[in-house]
């Protein structure tokens, strides 16, 4: 890596030789960095070195104004010479008292007497802060209505260590809501956490090593997992790199094994015998990109074949290829390129089909679509980048979205006709929803959850949902159904899974054994409609699911990448590509995109079409032809067919209801808190007008309805595992489609009659191979295999729209939330992510308030210093250049002394700073330290030079070294025209060789060796005198970072006095403290580049 003249790195370049190019002011800023791909970043500064402007590649300028201190309080972003957007900040004194956002949103905040946040107001919300006598933050209030008790008061209390011991969450009237305490070890690790359940304290306890690192993990039930850390560990190259071992409470073990740059490249899984059941290989390239993944195909412990997956990138490390199958006849390519901003320009599917991207001059997506025309959408934000408008402009068509100052969604029309509308609380909860009729949603909250959830048609209630009683820890322990439907009552273990559901029509008991000690579920048993069940599942040492004994009972062989293998003994039939080719009574064809395109059973085929996004538009089955329309959030928006028309709206993400073909609501769901998404969340479901009240198992299902006039059961659900369902009606007998209509069921999901398929949001489920249709659009996120509905194991995890599977979480969240979709990731279209409104409040916190006033101060005592150490610094060289004539020297040496002594007096300098900088404990690129620094400096040169002194001594040195200086650079260029001269009068000699260059090599390397030196004698812990005269300056041992045969090291230097040599290298020691191994660094100044050697006997010798 080059330095220039000031130690400053000009240039890096990477392990691939790309190359990154940096420029600097006479300051030292960065005024143009240029990447390897070609594009370029510049700033510009103001004359106190704050940066004013700052240029982005595409060449978008983001400008600052600064107040006296340095601080931002304006923030503008041009484009085409246009304003764009501003925002704003207002500062009294070190306080930051409003900042207004480029909607015009303005947030103030209040202080007390010592400086502390004590409120945060923003529109209509508040948040208030308290301290304790420590200035710890002790309470945060959140106001969520007009009511004095309408709000939420989390507490914290610490213990003398300032650790957090105890939380607790309480609402205005003083009832505590949630209750957590916490524990530490000597060392301030979190060893225990415990929470009040229905079920009594639960409590998790963490060891931890002498490294701060996990040891042992011990779960509410008492269950143990472990982790080893060996740091001995020899891999494949004989490196001595890391490897963990973590064990869960059946023996199962997983073993990472480190690189030597510290990443995880082997992954094993064994099984309690030590047998392997999976492995895992991952390469990097020399940027550090993952570059391949090779997965062994185990099955019943045998290795099988292997399966390859790859990326290539570019000198940006951007993503540039995805490769499947790699190294197979099967082998697929998608490739992304970018433009020369850096930004995505088109994806290349496997099939050719491109997807093309455009952006606006803030480099927002501008125009979203595909070469074969299947879609096509360009959008409009407003200033705080939030999407106001999607145009379809295939359909002529357009989806407006339309915010509140508080950049909360507050209507939302989709692009079919339907509109849905939105009002909040204060706390930014939803309060009501208005559906496409008019009629609305009521939700109702405490200062903590989910109340009561009420329909009203023409402001008339029709029926209402409560939640009355959680627990501390937030689970739900009872609630009361709409209309006549009853009550739901839960009872949990201490792990907060529920162990009984007790409802109308559907009861639940998971027994004392039914979890195993790693949380699966073993056992459960059913009461309903069709009357008792029991069920029981058995799993692969991986947590496949195996076996299942119910209703229905089946049995599994999967490989160790998920891939189902055979169902009751009857094989399936896979391609490299892990797509299913034949199951016991189907066959399957795919395109070249990975999307199912034809399903052939018996003499009946179905064949299904996508769009580029690998969406289906069209089903062609026995039953007629089915087309599918969707918007940008990839939201089936409508199903049209010769005999229907449905239209979907949609709650942020999640659909809750169609219309027909006259505008009228035919179904309709109702959500209130759940695991995630939809999942388990519905209150209500309305079927052409009539009311249910829907019942659920642990995981979710709609496992029942409920008349909610008569009170009375009327229809039931039971599923295996993967979702293959069976209906029974009210007299409990088994029926073929559901009597009332009802779609949603498996997974809370819509299921598709036409096809059979489970709708999840991105994609579809086919519960009667237990796969996804097709490929996952996050690609290799989730796992190798792109087809695997939840890694073979429903019973422990859900997959919320159809991109990754999630751990079902403790307790309940709201699923009211239009918003909700915002922070799941789009792989093609990631403009929904931005949630204005939401600003950081680290930046208006008590202790950047203490912080400014340090920095001030460490300021002020620094301009001081600076003064007093400036007088000794002008003496010293008015005394150098007076006597730099007298030395008894060549001129060349006398230059290299001149450069040698002006280098170090500036590292003399720099040391002080940095030494008074670390005393201070200040950061030195702070604007309010700087600015007190400059200004107590100049004070105080100013009051000197009315006295004279400082002003005399400083003339006298600047006419000196000017003169000096300037007869010594004027000899300089003489002699080295000169010497030019001679060289070029000789054969062989370029022209353009510097020889004058070689001077100034010189005199840094002059000036490195004599600051190694003088380092080496200021640090050194050990000096040696050697029998010759050596002189050898031992530096503190460093342990190594990973322990093995070497213990530590340390950096020797060695100075001769017979010939003023030194040289400097790097020892190392093993724990016996011997040097095992030596590393050279510098001779005489100049950088050396050698390996490690075994040390000579010249080098260890006293």
């Amino acid at each position: 890596m080059p330095f220039n003249a000031f130690n400053r790195p000009v240039s890096s370049t990477n392990a691939n030789g790309e190359t990154t190019t940096t420029s600097y002011n006479a300051r030292g800023k960065p005024v143009c960095v240029l990447h390897p791909d070609g594009t370029k970043e510049r700033f510009e500064y103001n004359l106190d070195g704050t940066l004013a402007k700052s240029i982005a590649v595409n060449g978008t300028e983001t400008r600052y104004q600064r107040d006296f201190l340095g601080r931002i309080v304006v923030e503008e972003v041009w484009a085409d010479s246009k304003l764009l957007s501003s925002q704003s900040k207002h500062y009294e004194g070190f306080r930051l008292v409003s900042s207004t956002d480029p909607e015009g949103l303005t947030t103030h905040y209040r202080y007390d007497g010592a400086g502390r946040l004590i409120s945060e107001m923003k529109g209509n919300q508040c948040k208030e802060l308290a301290y304790d006598s420590l200035s710890r933050l002790s309470t945060v209030t959140i106001w969520f209505g007009e009511n004095q008790t309408d709000k939420s008061i989390q507490q914290f209390t610490y213990d003398l260590l300032g650790h957090v011991i105890e939380e607790k969450l309480s609402d205005g009237n003083g009832a505590v809501l949630q209750h957590t305490s916490y524990e530490y070890d000597s060392l301030g690790n979190r060893i225990t956490v415990a929470q009040m359940t229905e079920a009594g304290p639960s409590i998790t306890h963490t060891e931890y090593n002498s490294d701060r690192k996990p040891i042992t993990f011990t779960d509410a039930e008492g269950n143990k997992s472990y982790i080893a850390y060996d740091y001995a560990h020899h891999n494949a190259w004989g490196q001595m790199v890391l490897k963990t071992t973590q064990t869960d409470a059946l023996g199962k073990s997983v073993e990472n094994v480190h690189d030597a740059m510290g990443r995880v490249v082997t992954v094993t899984s064994k099984d309690a015998f030590g047998a392997v059941i999976s492995n895992q290989q991952r390469y990097f390239d020399p940027s550090g990109n993952l570059k391949k993944v090779v997965e062994d195909v185990i099955i019943e412990g045998t290795v099988k074949s292997q399966y390859c997956y790859a990326w290539h990138h570019n000198v940006m490390g951007q993503e540039t290829a995805m490769i499947e199958a790699l190294g197979t006849p099967q082998q697929r390519i998608t490739r992304t390129t970018y433009n020369s901003f850096g930004q995505k320009d088109q994806t290349i599917k496997p099939s050719g089909t491109k997807i093309l991207y455009n952006y606006d001059s803030q480099g927002r997506l501008s125009h979203f679509s595909a070469n074969d025309r299947s879609f096509s959408y360009a959008y409009s934000y407003n200033r705080n980048h939030l999407v106001t408008e999607v145009r379809d402009l295939n359909n002529k068509t357009a989806t407006k979205r339309h915010y509140d100052e508080l950049g909360q969604l507050i209507q939302e029309n989709l692009d079919n006709g339907l509109s849905v509308g939105y009002h909040y609380d204060r706390a930014g909860r939803i309060s009501v929803i208005q559906l496409p009729d008019g009629s609305t949603i009521d939700y109702q909250y405490d200062a903590a959850y989910l109340r009561s959830v009420t329909r009203l048609k023409l402001g008339t209630p029709l029926y209402n949902h409560s939640y009355e009683t959680y627990d501390q820890a937030g689970s739900l322990l009872h609630s009361q159904l709409i209309g006549q439907a009853g009550q739901a009552n839960y009872q949990y273990d201490l792990s907060k899974r529920q162990r009984t559901i007790q409802t109308p029509g559907y009861s639940q008991t998971i027994p004392d054994n039914g979890y195993d000690k790693i949380g699966r579920l073993s056992v459960k048993h059913i009461d309903d409609l069709l009357g008792q069940q029991d069920y029981r599942f058995g799993y692969t040492p991986l947590n496949q699911l195996q076996s299942e004994q119910g209703h229905r009972k089946h049995l599994y062989q999967v490989d160790s990448i998920d891939n189902r293998l055979s169902k009751d003994q009857k094989s399936y039939t896979l391609d490299h590509l892990n797509q299913l080719l034949k199951d016991q009574d189907s066959s399957y064809k795919y395109d070249l995109d990975g999307n199912l395109i034809q399903k052939k059973q018996g003499r009946q085929t179905t064949t299904y079409k996508y769009d580029a996004l690998n969406r289906l538009i069209q089903v062609k089955s026995p039953q007629g032809t089915f087309d599918y329309r969707y918007d940008s959030l990839n939201r089936r928006l409508s199903k049209t067919s010769k005999k229907l028309s449905e239209r979907y709206f949609y709650q942020g993400q999640n659909e809750i209801g169609m219309v027909d073909a006259k505008g009228q609501i035919q179904e309709l769901r109702i959500l209130g808190t759940g695991h995630g998404a939809e999942l388990g969340a519905a209150i209500a479901i309305e079927i052409k007008g009539r009311a249910f009240a829907p019942t659920h198992d642990h995981q979710g299902h709609v496992v029942g309805l409920i008349d909610a006039t008569t009170g009375k059961p009327c229809e039931a659900y039971r599923y295996t595992t993967f979702g293959e369902e069976t209906l029974i009606n009210a007299q409990g007998a088994i029926i073929q489609t559901s009597e009332v209509g009802n779609p949603w069921r498996f997974a809370s999901k819509r299921v598709d009659p036409e096809t059979g398929w489970v709708y999840f949001g991105r994609r579809f489920y086919d519960p009667s191979n237990g796969r996804w249709t097709t490929t996952d659009p996050l690609g290799f996120a989730d796992g190798p295999n792109l087809y695997a509905y939840l890694h073979h194991s429903p019973l422990s995890a859900f997959d919320a729209y159809g991109f990754v599977g999630e751990a079902y979480r403790d307790g309940c969240n709201v699923a009211t939330n239009p918003n909700y979709f915002d922070g799941i990731s789009n792989e093609y279209s990631p403009v929904f992510g931005d949630n204005a409104g939401n600003d950081a409040w680290a930046s208006v916190q008590w202790q950047e308030t203490k912080e400014n006033l340090y920095a001030a101060f460490a300021g002020c005592v620094h301009g001081c210093f600076d003064f007093l150490t400036s007088h000794a610094y002008l003496f010293q060289s008015l005394a150098f250049a007076a006597g730099c004539d007298d030395l008894e020297c060549s001129l060349e040496e006398k230059i290299q002394i001149q450069q040698a002594f002006a280098i170090s007096q500036s590292n003399q300098i720099a040391a002080t700073d940095a030494f008074v900088q670390q005393t201070m404990g200040v950061d030195a690129n702070n604007a309010i330290y700087q600015a007190f620094r400059s200004g107590t400096t100049t004070t105080l040169e100013v009051a000197s030079l009315a006295m004279g002194g400082y002003g005399l001594a400083k003339g006298a040195v600047g006419v000196v070294k000017a003169a000096r200086i300037g007869m010594l650079e004027a000899k300089m260029a003489s002699q080295a025209l000169k010497q030019e001269a001679k060289y070029i009068s000789k054969p062989g000699i370029p022209v353009n060789v510097n020889r004058g260059a070689e001077s100034v090599n010189a005199g840094i390397n002059l000036n490195k060796k004599l600051s190694r030196l003088e380092t080496a004698q200021q640090n050194a812990v050990k000096v040696r005198e050697l029998a010759d005269g050596r002189t050898r300056y031992y530096e503190i041992e460093v342990p190594a970072r990973n322990q093995g045969a070497t213990r530590g090291r340390g950096y020797v230097t060695e100075y001769n006095p017979k010939n003023g040599n030194t040289r400097t290298w790097m020892e190392c020691y093993d724990h016996s403290s011997n040097v095992n191994r030596v590393h050279p660094k510098q001779i005489n100044g100049q950088e050396v580049s050698c390996q490690h050697y075994p040390p000579t006997a010249a080098e260890t010798r006293l």
